[in-house]
């Protein structure tokens, strides 16, 4: 499942409209919190999950993302982060952030090596519709 998140849409802007249409059919959860583990809702849908493996991404790398995968972790997750999938504003944010991310033991992956890890084989009805993504 993909559980989609936004940080205070109302101050911020909401997420942008490509993407926002990719996410069509999901629910979109407000939040307020930087990690996403202080909001009830978002914490209850994770529960609701029930995946032990997590694939992390969105923007602020050093804020939102940072404080969500150290409570995933402290809770027993296995978090991926899609580090081409994450930005901060200023590079040097984005780079501390990763290292601590990785020194608490998140695995750093791609969008592309991500979607073959989850593959797995160069057939079937999903594997067509992904090669087309990553040409």
């Amino acid at each position: 499942p993909i559980i989609w998140t936004e940080q205070y849409p109302k101050g911020l802007g909401p997420t942008i409209s490509p993407l926002k249409a990719a996410l069509n059919g999901n629910i979109c959860h407000e939040k307020i919190s930087f990690s996403c583990l202080d909001d009830g809702d978002i914490k209850q849908a994770v529960k609701e999950a029930n995946a032990k493996d997590i694939l992390l991404c969105g923007i602020e790398a050093h804020v939102c993302v940072y404080q969500t995968a150290a409570d995933l972790m402290e809770k027993d997750n296995r978090v991926h982060l899609i580090t081409d999938a994450v930005m901060s504003r200023h590079k040097s944010n984005y780079d501390i952030a990763l290292r601590k991310m990785e020194q608490m033991g998140v695995h750093l992956t791609s969008v592309e090596m991500a979607l073959f890890e989850l593959q797995r084989v160069a057939n079937g009805e999903t594997f067509k519709p992904i090669a087309a993504l990553i040409k």
